[in-house]
């Protein structure tokens, strides 16, 4: 085996089985599948001696350093020759490493060629062995490290806020602007691999926790959370390993997270019920009001804050009703049948 790997090897030379044997991966949501079948990621971060059936192999958003690349390569051969399966994190200097406020057009330009790069030119070579590309992998909150370069993003902070006419916290304002900047860099992309970001919620509020998960299924990129404080199935980081936590026996309990924006303030009973919930150890999902039909699955009960309800969500709310669900109110009552008043003893 030679120590050097060429960008425009033959896709079957990088391949260890035939094309009539490989088959692309393929998401449907959270869910994997390989060959029509459901399969369950147990990726490996970091060296390690734990079993894995993918490994995540870093390549550095900087072109001109083609022996990090060629690197890479060779290591994704010999795991694809081990029968293991590739995860792509590129590096993008994201956000740490800005310049620039992001609207900077020549910054934009640049860290796209490198995706474009990557489209183009390595994943055709392990299309069928890989299941996705990481596109970031840090911190959103504003006290964490990037705090140093919180100044790049002050004017389109105010915009956001102007925008939508919300005095927004910084770290919420912060994460939509990142994660739509990070939407319109991922579209070279959108059409070839399922994209993620591994969003670090170590320092995050519980609240905006919750806003940013509930979220999760409106965006065109995942999110695999780490050190998250609300559990969740799907996707998550586990020490030096991503792996898929599922939830065998669906929770019957749900907190429906409003649709639209709403004043910071306005959620401190959403917030003072995430904390009740957790510190009873109480299982439970976070619904999104946007799509709650298709999430009202296995729900038996939903605590909803009427005051943070849309004229939409109450309509949805009367079919979960109709369908024989139960609403548990956090303020005034909402009309509906089979609806009491939320109580946390009542739950325990």
């Amino acid at each position: 085996m030679t120590d050097k790997f060429n960008f425009f090897e033959s896709k079957k030379e990088c391949a260890t089985e035939s094309e009539e044997e490989a088959s692309a991966f393929y998401w449907d949501g959270e869910t994997c599948f390989f060959k029509d079948q459901v399969f369950l990621p147990d990726i490996l971060l970091s060296p390690s001696a734990s079993p894995y059936n993918t490994k995540v192999i870093p390549l550095k958003g900087d072109l001109q350093d083609e022996g990090s690349w060629d690197e890479a390569l060779l290591l994704a051969k010999q795991e694809i020759e081990k029968k293991k399966y590739i995860l792509w994190e590129l590096d993008l200097g994201l956000f740490t490493g800005l310049k620039f406020p992001p609207d900077h057009q020549g910054q934009f330009a640049t860290l796209q060629f490198v995706i474009n790069h990557f489209a183009e030119k390595v994943f055709p070579l392990f299309e069928k062995h890989s299941l996705g590309v990481i596109l970031y992998s840090g911190s959103l909150s504003l006290e964490s490290e990037l705090s140093k370069k919180k100044g790049l993003f002050d004017e389109a902070i105010a915009q956001y806020r102007e925008n939508h006419g919300l005095n927004e916290p910084d770290e919420i304002c912060f994460f939509e602007i990142a994660f739509r900047f990070l939407e319109e860099l991922a579209k070279p992309l959108r059409d070839l691999v399922k994209t993620f970001i591994i969003l670090d919620l170590k320092d995050t509020a519980l609240i905006t926790e919750a806003r940013v998960l509930s979220k999760e299924n409106s965006l065109k990129i995942q999110i695999i959370p780490k050190n998250a404080k609300i559990p969740r199935e799907g996707l998550s980081v586990e020490g030096q390993k991503i792996v898929y936590k599922k939830d065998d026996k669906l929770t019957s309990l749900g907190l429906l997270m409003p649709k639209v924006n709403q004043k910071a303030k306005d959620y401190k009973l959403i917030d003072e019920t995430l904390q009740s919930l957790l510190q009873k150890k109480t299982s439970f999902r976070l619904i999104s009001e946007e799509h709650l039909i298709t999430e009202w699955k296995g729900l038996d009960k939903l605590i909803v804050d009427p005051a943070m309800l849309s004229k939409e969500g109450f309509r949805m709310l009367q079919g979960f009703s109709a369908a024989g669900g139960s609403i548990l109110t956090l303020r005034e009552e909402l009309g509906l049948p089979d609806e009491s008043p939320f109580s946390i003893e009542d739950l325990t």
